[in-house]
């Protein structure tokens, strides 16, 4: 193997990242952006909610003046033909499945609306790190920081003879 580390002090990287993401709760501006970039993300998935919601408003409302009229031939008329009854019950079917289907529509945009992220409880959540992870069982901690470390690369140098590496990612 070409690797010359054969072990990692896990516990020591853990701190680095713990620090370090309590540091991004520092930095106001790097929460600010994300918090423009999710909303824009969110706002880009409620759009086409929303578009398809209107639609299937203006189909309810179609239906719904449709039903009405032939409530008021069946009302007016004594004998109520076959053809008419039959439109009417299909009429009733659409505007129930137009009900559901809007009601599904206004909870995914209002799931999609939960999902926006606050700026103050980016930060707190970042700067109380430390204590949320202390708080979880130690098979926990290494699942959360194993889902938070993609790659670890290891230079070697020597501080008496070169600089430190520049820090990446």
């Amino acid at each position: 193997s070409p690797c010359k580390v054969r072990a990692l002090p896990a516990r020591e990287f853990e701190n680095i990242i713990t620090k370090c993401l309590i540091d991004l709760g520092h930095n106001k501006a790097l929460i600010e952006s994300a918090i423009r970039k999710n909303s824009q993300f969110t706002k880009n998935k409620i759009k086409p909610l929303q578009h398809e919601s209107d639609k299937t408003e203006q189909q309810l409302a179609k239906a719904t003046v449709e039903i009405n009229s032939l409530i008021k031939i069946m009302k007016s008329t004594d004998m109520v033909g076959r053809d008419i009854n039959e439109e009417y019950k299909t009429l009733l079917r659409e505007k129930v499945l137009l009900e559901t289907q809007k009601e599904k529509l206004s909870l995914d945009i209002e799931r999609c609306k939960q999902d926006m992220l606050d700026a103050e409880m980016v930060r707190k959540t970042l700067l109380s790190f430390d204590k949320v992870i202390s708080s979880l069982p130690l098979e926990d901690q290494k699942d959360l920081f194993q889902l938070l470390i993609r790659e670890i690369t290891v230079w070697s140098f020597d501080p008496a003879k070169e600089k430190a590496p520049k820090e990446q990612g």
